[in-house]
C-alpha cells in the first residue's frame, strides 16, 4: 500500500469519527468479515457494496484504493478545505479525487461551487483564451508576459521573460 497523502495528526482526527459513523463502521465490519448478500445490506451501505472490491481497511480507516473515505461528520470541513483556492468544479473534483472519497462527493462539490459567491463572481472571467503563437525573442526582456492573482488576502504579480 502506498503511503496515505495525509499527516499523521489528520489521520488520527479521521480515525475516531470513522469508528463512530454507523455506516462506515458497518462497511469496515463487512470488509473484515466478508460481505453478505446484497438483499441483506442496509440501504445506506448499498453505495459501498457497488465498490466493495476496491475497499480496504488500514489503521482503522476505510479506503477506496488509496483514498480515505471521509465520515459524514467531516465532509463539510473537507469540502471547505479542498475549495479554498476557488479553482472551479473540475479542478476541485480532481484535487479531491486524489485524497478522499465518499458516495456523492462529485455532486456535493458541484453544488458547493455553484453556490460560492467568489466562484460565481469570477466564473465568467475565467474563460480560456486562444493560444497565440509568437516568434521566439532574440534577446532577454524583448517579450514579457505578466499576470496578477490573489491568494488569501494577498495579491501577486507574476512576470515571465519569454526568452
Amino acid at each position: 500500500m502506498k503511503r496515505l497523502p495525509i499527516s499523521s495528526n489528520k489521520l488520527h482526527q479521521i480515525q475516531r469519527p470513522t469508528k463512530e459513523d454507523i455506516t462506515l463502521a458497518q462497511v469496515v465490519t463487512y470488509c473484515r468479515n466478508g460481505w453478505p448478500d446484497k438483499r441483506r445490506i442496509p440501504i445506506q451501505v448499498i453505495p459501498y457494496f457497488k465498490i466493495r472490491h476496491q475497499l480496504n481497511v488500514y489503521e482503522n480507516l476505510l479506503l477506496l484504493d488509496n483514498k480515505i473515505i471521509v465520515p459524514a461528520v467531516l465532509r463539510k470541513e473537507m469540502l471547505t478545505k479542498i475549495h479554498v483556492a476557488h479553482q472551479g468544479i473540475e479542478k476541485t473534483k480532481a484535487r479531491a479525487g486524489q485524497v478522499f472519497y465518499w458516495p456523492g462527493i462529485n455532486s456535493e462539490i458541484e453544488n458547493m461551487i455553484k453556490s460560492c459567491r467568489v466562484c460565481e463572481k469570477f466564473s465568467n472571467k475565467n474563460r480560456r483564451e486562444p493560444l497565440n503563437v509568437y516568434e521566439l525573442p532574440e534577446r532577454p526582456w524583448q517579450r514579457l508576459g505578466a499576470d496578477i492573482f490573489s491568494y488569501g488576502n494577498h495579491s501577486f504579480l507574476v512576470v515571465m521573460d519569454a526568452y
